[in-house]
């Protein structure tokens, strides 16, 4: 008999593990788009949240550029750097950039747990999954 009872909450406890009961977690991705005349750049926020809190936010920013426009990329290579450079020693935050030979990609992620103080109402940190959604959904993010 207490085999059995050992059994089923093994069991229970399994399913409850497997299937991600028993904890709150969601995902909102927001992306927003422009496209005009050779220039492309699109952002993308993935936030990861918890209990209805922000845990992590990844943005990534790429430009591509086309015909005449490609005569700027130099310019976002350098803003990209400068972004690099701004975040390279705040607590809670990693940037990295790519380049090929039309675009640049810059992706910053934001740790919530360690983010520094001065930066977590910039990325909207304390806010919550609903919450988040109006806000992007103003700023003209469409998210899902």
């Amino acid at each position: 008999m207490k085999k059995r009872i050992l059994t089923g909450i093994t069991a229970l406890s399994l399913a409850l593990v497997l299937t991600g009961c028993g904890s709150n977690t969601k995902k909102l991705t927001c992306t927003q788009l422009t496209d005009s005349n050779g220039f492309k750049s699109e952002v993308k926020q993935v936030y990861k949240l918890k209990d209805n809190k922000i845990t992590k936010l990844t943005e990534t920013r790429k430009v591509t550029l086309e015909g005449d426009m490609l005569q700027y990329l130099d310019d976002h290579i350098t803003s990209a750097q400068n972004t690099i450079d701004q975040y390279k020693d705040v607590k809670g935050i990693s940037v990295k950039k790519a380049e090929t030979k039309d675009s640049v990609t810059v992706t910053i992620e934001y740790d919530a747990k360690t983010l520094d103080s001065s930066y977590r109402d910039s990325v909207n940190i304390e806010e919550s999954y609903e919450s988040l959604k109006d806000i992007k959904a103003e700023q003209g993010y469409s998210c899902k």
